[in-house]
Parts: structure tokens; sequence; C-alpha cells
């Protein structure tokens, strides 16, 4: 999937600066390249974050299973 995205994303990064950035205004160049950096971003910074998610539950998980009292189910 991320690889698709960005194959996506950067597909569309060079469609747009070959083929159109003779015609277009420079507002909406600026507009197209802070979309970009945000997607870009966005993919990147997910699954760093559900990586980190991950690994607080799991710590949690594991603190509560080590300091159970014994005799508890």
């Amino acid at each position: 999937m991320f690889v698709f995205q960005a194959s996506v994303l950067f597909g569309a990064e060079i469609i747009l600066e070959d083929h159109l950035s003779q015609s277009l205004p420079g507002w909406i160049k600026s507009i197209g390249f802070a979309v970009e950096a945000v997607a870009y971003l966005t993919i990147g910074l997910t699954p760093f974050a559900a990586v980190v998610a991950a690994l607080g539950f799991a710590t949690v998980i594991a603190a509560s299973w080590f300091l159970r009292k014994p005799g508890e189910s």
C-alpha cells in the first residue's frame, strides 16, 4: 500500500512539474507543493505512529501481566 501511495504521488508530481508547470500560476504551484508535502508526511508518519501505539499497548499489557498477584486469573 505504501509503495502504491508513494508511486501515485510521485507520478502526479512528475506530471504536474513536467507538463503543467509552464501554464500554472505561482500560487497554484505553492498550494500543490503544500498538499504534496502533507501527503508525503502523512504516508511517512502514519506507520511510525502505529508502531509507537502498538509498543505502548504491548508495554501496558506486559506490565499488567508481570505485576499481577499470584492466584489471580
